[in-house]
């Protein structure tokens, strides 16, 4: 269903204020792949009469109505163009996409009853132009992608070491445990952006063993930096503690103390600081 405006936002506001004024409770959400167990049913009337979909929702007895909204990503439009050939893309319609970054260019709305969706969607021309060169870019997306020579190469341990390197410059925040997207910036570093999905077992094995032995290093480097720090805290958390009248503190007591010094701890350290505390303050 498409409509010739440049955005869809005014009419989003319609929607959006249609939907609270009968009541609808509205999901905000992101429409994933349609399961084989579950039949879509496309409104198929005038693309224009929302209201006549949502009114029929609300006769068969919808409470909850699902909203999806996509605008055009700068990043997501870049990441398409740069997949295509130039004569596959002509400068008219790359010009014509990029006056439309930030923009509203498709919306849906669908709710569920008795394992049966039903869906309504309204977007733009350009958006359904991006769409399309987007599916183009999604089917270059799941060929088979070559294993860098790197990868193949070098071992498990050879690997973790450059992970554990390039975790402790771009996430020093994450020592002591690694991030979901730590993890994919470093191999698509390596020239394997989608490396979950590697059809070789032993490139897949190599990368999984390697992700455990860094996290294995990271904790260790994290428990020896912080094993160097526990003596100092502990003297200063039992200053801490006279200082506010506590003859004996609880892990809310060291938690409190570790915010005031701006400090993050592992639970382990966490816990020798309690105790160690408390050892000397019952003294």
């Amino acid at each position: 269903m498409v409509t010739k405006n440049d955005s869809l936002k005014q009419t989003l506001r319609e929607v959006e204020k249609y939907l609270k004024q009968e009541g609808f409770t509205v999901f905000y959400g992101i429409q994933e792949e349609t399961s084989d167990h579950l039949t879509e049913v496309l409104w198929a009337e005038d693309k224009r009469r929302w209201r006549d979909f949502l009114q029929a929702a609300k006769e068969a007895g919808a409470k909850m109505m699902v909203l999806q909204v996509d605008s055009l990503e700068k990043d997501e439009l870049e990441n398409t163009l740069l997949s295509m050939q130039e004569e596959e893309t002509p400068a008219q319609t790359t010009a014509e996409l990029e006056k439309h970054v930030g923009e509203i260019g498709h919306f849906g709305l669908f709710w569920f009853k008795d394992g049966i969706k039903y869906s309504y969607d309204m977007s733009t021309d350009w958006w359904d132009q991006f769409a399309e060169l987007a599916g183009e870019y999604d089917e270059e997306a799941e060929r088979p992608r070559e294993i860098p020579d790197d990868v193949k190469r070098k071992s498990d341990r050879e690997l973790a070491d450059e992970l554990v390197g390039f975790v402790q410059k771009e996430f020093p925040d994450e020592l002591d445990r690694m991030s979901v997207v730590a993890k994919r910036l470093f191999w698509e570093s390596k020239g394997l952006p989608s490396y979950l999905d590697i059809e070789d077992d032993k490139i897949t094995l190599k990368v999984k063993k390697a992700e455990s032995l860094a996290q294995l290093k990271l904790k260790a480097e994290v428990q020896k930096k912080e094993k160097q720090l526990v003596p100092k805290l502990v003297e200063e958390c039992v200053n801490w503690a006279r200082e506010n009248g506590l003859k004996k503190v609880n892990k809310t007591n060291v938690d409190s103390f570790l915010v005031e010094k701006e400090l993050t701890l592992s639970k382990l350290s966490r816990d020798v600081i309690y105790s160690r505390v408390n050892l000397i303050l019952a003294k």
